[in-house]
Parts: C-alpha cells; structure tokens; sequence
C-alpha cells in the first residue's frame, strides 16, 4: 500500500528521495488520478484533509475518476519527509 509521502513523491515525478531528476531538476506535473474505490483516493483524500492535495472533479481526460493536485504544502511535505539519498 502507498502512503502520502509516496503519492506526493508520484505527483511530482520524484524519486523516493523526493529528487526530480528530469527536466532539468523542475517540477513538471502535480497531479495524481486515482480511481473509486481504490486504496490511492482514500490515501489522498486523507492528504486533501491535511492541506497537501486538493481534490479535482473527474472529467474526460481523467478516464473519469477524481484528480488531485500537490498544493504548496505538499511540495514542503516531500522535502521535509523524504529520506536522504
């Protein structure tokens, strides 16, 4: 089971150590798409409750499931959670 260290590190398109190694070390999405009735969307409902994600209305292009977006916060979490390299 992922935890929300791991779902915001996803989001981000970082490592487990919280490093972007693309894209020249910028983020470059922050998002997460997770289905109903999936361990994922409750992990990240929990993280939308803590102030790290915000939850977004599914759409076409969400395969129609829900979407999360890394708030500011988030982006803190990961920095301050992730284990050193």
């Amino acid at each position: 089971m992922s935890t929300i260290l791991e779902i915001l590190q996803h989001a981000l398109g970082r490592d487990q150590y919280g490093i972007q190694r693309k894209n020249g070390g910028a983020d470059y999405r922050s998002h997460y798409v997770a289905s109903e009735g999936g361990d994922s969307i409750k992990i990240c409902r929990e993280a939308v409750a803590l102030g790290l994600m915000t939850e977004r209305s599914s759409s076409t292009m969400s395969g129609g499931d829900p979407w999360f977006s890394v708030t500011d916060n988030g982006v803190s979490y990961v920095v301050k959670n992730s284990p050193p390299e």
